[in-house]
């Protein structure tokens, strides 16, 4: 009983730890990336769509990339490495709708939409894209043949 315990004991804290890894660690490396992009190109508003909302590629070419490089790594529990920023997905549609003068218009645009203006475009970047980059990652590794190092 007690080896039952320790075993979803550990499972629980790798998916915690990948999935929190993959999700903020995607989102710091699709910012440098933006932010590197950003520096060499002068008109930037269609970059922006490539890292947010419409497109989200940045952050899926990322979550592919880390999945790529960490293929030794990753286990089964890597297939649900979405699972905590849909938690944060759910608060954060939650907190939305129940805020004064809210709408489901509002909600989309704030997490997905192409229509947010400063502050609300931050819940796109420490929302949506962090998820954007998990599920790329769990899709990918899932794809990516098992090899050595791979349970």
């Amino acid at each position: 009983m007690l080896s039952k315990i320790s075993i979803i004991g550990r499972t629980v804290f790798y998916l915690l730890a990948e999935s929190i890894a993959v999700s903020y660690l995607g989102l710091l490396i699709s910012f440098v990336a933006q932010l590197g992009a950003t520096l060499l190109i002068t008109r930037n508003r269609w970059l922006d769509g490539m890292f947010i909302a419409p497109t989200f590629l940045v952050p899926m070419l990322t979550g592919l990339l880390m999945s790529y490089f960490f293929r030794k790594h990753t286990s089964n529990v890597s297939y649900l490495a979405w699972v905590v920023p849909a938690i944060v997905l759910v608060r954060a549609i939650v907190e939305l709708n129940h805020g004064p003068n809210s709408s489901t218009g509002d909600t989309w645009d704030n997490l997905f939409g192409i229509h947010c203006e400063s502050s609300e475009c931050l819940y796109e970047v420490l929302v949506s894209v962090p998820l954007v980059c998990a599920v790329s990652y769990s899709v990918s590794s899932l794809l990516i043949p098992r090899g050595i190092g791979r349970n």
